[in-house]
């Protein structure tokens, strides 16, 4: 029953296990599933966006460029002064009887005609419309133009262009009549053209300035609805409508508001048009003509668009999660069994066999680092019992020697006292100043502290320098420069020493009577420098460059030599890389060793030192 329990236990634990791992990945794959349609979505909305406002853009664009043709064409009447002076007395005067020079005005005005249907090949009809005659002069294309049609279909437009009209007018799309029958759906762009001098209307009226004239040019709507269709670029077609100032449908891709005023057109309102259905829109407005150019996209279009990469990603997340569930079960089962024998290793351990071991696999994993370190356990807490009485008499043994270190350092300082006094006693000043320079010197190396000031360490090196200068006869000078700011600062003990040793020994030449050494030191950018230099022989470019790259490669302290190397090696294992020592050098003139270290305090620096040496 004990054993059915158990088993019961476990299972119960491993299938809630099983659960909560199965509900974290589905609620994963659902989670990264919503993040990845949620990123189709927005793509396609900036992609519909880009395509509306560049549908809007090219729209207006491509209008804008047949009313300036339009402005052109009305120009040039201007411009050529024989065809000016003829078209212009053509045009002011009603004629029954044509003279020659009415032949020359009506021939000008048909090859005018003729040039401007010629210049575009979107025109289908270029028309004059002569005021004071009613008369209509025309050049189509295409299709012969039905005069009667087209002056009913633009008697209101006409009208509206009287002498305070200036500019262009463009007219709502309408179904014009041709000679063979067949009606089309053009829109229209008019330039009011004035006499510009005192023309006699025949009566005696002076038209100066006045409007005689209006030309029109027409452009059939169903085919630059088909150019608009060309100019759009991308997967989505966004619909162009071109609105009048009043609402009235100049173009219109879908072709289902014609001579219609548009329903959603709101002019009064910030935004022009005011949709229904959700959609995408862009308008722009064209202040020149009045008119507004307005590109929609509903958003169902782009939904169409991206549901099949909507179903994809659906199904791949379903097999995901059926992947990851069967996956799940085989881990969960293979990590319970591996589970099992660690609880069966700690109850061989609970009952006192330490020998027992875990199976050790070669999967680097957490069980596996955990085997390891369960043997690893069990072979020192029997090496740990094996020596635990051993221990104990090291101890003591040790307590033993410590107390006798004590007695060692103050033996030897009062035996280099007795030795200076006896040489003081017999007048030998010298020597017993060497002496008692030697025993501060050695007083200060027993001393156990890792840290000390900088004002300490400068100490101990004026010791060992003067003592130098005594030794030597007096041909040393040595000059310390330290700024007085810095003297509170830590520094690890006996760092500047090794590079005074090596000053001394490469540097001094005792057969000149001026060897020099200069410390300085000063705070830099959040850094204790200290340089040491000497006016020794200095040493060439390559041999200089062979000991800074020796500094950059040494990889651990050498115990055996006290150098450059040793010095760079500790301060860059206790404070970092960008510490360190350099040194510059030219022959002849010296050489100089520079020191970096941080701006700390000497408690800083020894919490530092002591997390270092453990």
């Amino acid at each position: 029953m004990l054993s059915l329990y158990s088993r019961f236990i476990k299972r119960k634990f491993f299938n809630r296990l099983l659960i909560i791992y199965t509900g974290i990945i589905i609620l994963t794959v659902i989670l990264f599933s919503m993040s990845v349609i949620h990123s189709l979505k927005r793509s396609a909305e900036q992609d519909g966006l880009f395509n509306v406002k560049e549908s809007a853009s090219k729209t207006m664009d491509y209008l804008e460029e047949k009313s300036d043709f339009v402005t052109l064409l009305t120009r040039q009447i201007y411009l050529n002064p024989v065809q000016h002076q003829s078209m212009m007395d053509f045009l002011s005067r009603k004629i029954t009887n044509y003279t020659e020079a009415d032949y020359t005005g009506a021939t000008v005005i048909n090859n005018y005609l003729n040039a401007v249907a010629s210049l575009d090949n979107d025109i289908f009809d270029s028309v004059l419309y002569k005021k004071i005659s009613k008369d209509l002069m025309f050049t189509s294309n295409y299709l012969i133009l039905n005069s009667q049609s087209f002056i009913a279909n633009n008697t209101s437009s006409f009208r509206n262009m009287d002498d305070d009209f200036y500019g262009l007018s463009i007219t709502p799309a309408y179904l014009q009549d041709y000679a063979t029958s067949k009606q089309l759906r053009i829109f229209s762009i008019s330039s009011n053209i004035r006499a510009p001098f005192a023309l006699s209307a025949g009566d005696n009226t002076s038209l100066y300035n006045r409007s005689i004239a209006i030309l029109t040019v027409n452009y059939n709507a169903e085919r630059i609805v088909r150019h608009f269709d060309k100019m759009v670029s991308g997967k989505f077609s966004p619909e162009i409508i071109v609105l009048s100032q009043n609402g009235d449908v100049i173009l219109d891709t879908t072709g289902d508001y014609y001579g219609k005023t548009y329903p959603h057109f709101r002019p009064d309102s910030l935004t022009p048009i005011n949709l229904e259905q959700s959609s995408l829109v862009s308008s722009l407005h064209n202040e020149k003509l009045g008119y507004y150019v307005v590109a929609i996209l509903p958003r169902s279009q782009i939904m169409v668009s991206i549901q099949s990469s909507i179903n994809t990603v659906v199904l791949i997340a379903a097999v995901c999660a059926a992947f990851a569930l069967c996956f799940g079960i085989v881990s969960i089962r293979l990590f319970s069994k591996r589970v099992n024998l660690i609880n069966k290793a700690i109850q061989k351990v609970q009952m006192g066999n330490l020998n027992y071991k875990i199976p050790v696999s070669k999967n680097q994993d957490e069980i596996n680092s955990i085997a390891v370190n369960f043997n690893h356990m069990c072979n020192m807490l029997k090496d740990y019992i094996n020596k635990i009485y051993i221990s104990d008499l090291l101890q003591k043994d040790a307590q033993i020697h410590a107390l006798q270190a004590q007695i060692n350092p103050h033996f030897l300082y009062n035996t280099l006292e007795v030795i200076r006094m006896e040489a003081l006693s017999y007048g030998d000043e010298s020597t017993g100043h060497m002496i008692e320079l030697l025993a501060q010197l050695f007083r200060n190396s027993i001393k156990g502290e890792l840290v000390v000031t900088i004002k300490d360490e400068l100490e101990f090196c004026n010791s060992y320098l003067e003592l130098y200068h005594v030794r030597y006869s007096n041909n040393l000078i040595f000059d310390f420069q330290i700024d007085e700011s810095i003297h509170h600062f830590g520094i690890p003990k006996h760092l500047l020493q090794p590079i005074i040793e090596n000053a001394l020994i490469h540097a001094v030449d005792h057969s000149r009577p001026e060897n020099h050494i200069t410390i300085q030191g000063y705070s830099q950018e959040q850094q204790i420098v200290i340089e040491i230099s000497d006016n020794g022989h200095g040493m060439d470019d390559s041999t200089r460059d062979q000991i800074r790259e020796q500094l950059r490669i040494t990889s651990e302290i050498n115990h055996n030599k006290i150098g450059l190397s040793n010095v760079h090696r500790r301060i860059q294992l206790l404070f970092g890389k960008e510490y360190g020592v350099d040194i510059d050098s030219k022959s002849d003139r010296g050489t100089t060793v520079r020191i970096c270290i941080p701006t700390k305090s000497r408690e800083e620096m020894l919490s530092d030192v002591q997390s270092f040496t453990g």
